[in-house]
């Protein structure tokens, strides 16, 4: 699911959402997908009422992307994992075996190659159960070449008996890919990926590599490290257009009043539209 356009250019402005997924379907005679999105905000019942207030928000454009599962070389140059996993409030997440490399191991652990380093690795995921109805963002505090640690984060609180309650698995859906790639593909779509290093409160824009001439493309992301243990936090973007986006962190205000978010944390973004430009073969 896409990261939704949604307020201005700070953090007061800004509205932290979770979008979540239940139902998903998959019909056995035409391989067609259905399933139900619905976006929450932090449950005020667990928030000081002080300074929280929650927001109705009306239906917003998302955009979403089916992949089948499995690891996938684009253009003999790409790693993309596409596969799915259990975790709870922390977990570890092994990329799947049956890769077969150089030394022709069919059990070998999939992995990236050395040529991509650790930090130009990029996640984007969705939690694709419901077992614990209410807002749940998704985190990664840490990439490597064969595994991902992976966070579900609840909204702040100021109960601690609130955190207690998401010890049962929920069910992610991640896509693990190389950033800094831009491909315009000859199949119809076109995408690109980046990582920011440094993202904090402070708005920041991000000019795309590739042309979308079809209008304002879809941009996937979250953080993928956890450098503030303390405060709940995911990426925003707003002021989408055809040539660029802004991004900036969205803390909660459930705990404390102010949501400025100083800690440096890495971001990693996919930019994804149709095209009917001319390209090369990507699948």
């Amino acid at each position: 699911m896409s990261l939704p356009d949604i307020g201005g250019n700070s953090t007061d402005s800004g509205i932290p959402t979770a979008i979540r997924l239940r139902n998903i379907e998959t019909n056995p005679s035409t391989g067609q997908v259905g399933f139900e999105a619905r976006m929450y905000v932090p449950n005020d019942t667990f928030c000081s009422s002080t300074w929280y207030t929650p927001v109705h928000i009306d239906s917003l454009p998302i955009t979403f992307l089916v992949a089948e599962k499995g690891v996938f070389q684009l253009r003999d140059e790409f790693t993309f994992v596409v596969w799915d996993d259990k975790i709870n409030r922390t977990t570890a997440i092994f990329f799947p075996t049956g890769c077969i490399y150089e030394w022709n191991n069919p059990v070998d652990r999939c992995r990236f190659n050395t040529s991509v380093l650790v930090s130009e690795i990029g996640v984007m995921a969705n939690i694709q159960t419901l077992v614990h109805d209410t807002y749940l963002l998704l985190r990664v505090a840490r990439t490597q070449r064969a595994r991902i640690q992976m966070i579900l984060t609840p909204h702040d609180s100021l109960d601690p008996s609130y955190f207690a309650t998401f010890g049962e698995f929920e069910t992610v859906g991640y896509v693990a890919f190389p950033t800094g790639m831009a491909l315009v593909c000859i199949e119809g779509v076109q995408f690109e990926t980046a990582s920011f290093p440094s993202i904090t409160s402070d708005p920041f824009e991000f000019t795309y590599q590739n042309t979308y001439e079809l209008g304002i493309p879809a941009v996937f992301g979250m953080l993928v490290t956890q450098n503030s243990l303390t405060d709940s936090t995911a990426v925003r973007v707003f002021a989408r257009t055809e040539t660029s986006s802004f991004a900036i962190t969205q803390e909660d205000q459930c705990a404390e009043e102010q949501v400025v978010h100083t800690t440096p944390e890495r971001a990693t973004l996919f930019v994804f539209s149709f095209t009917t430009s001319p390209g090369v073969f990507c699948f």
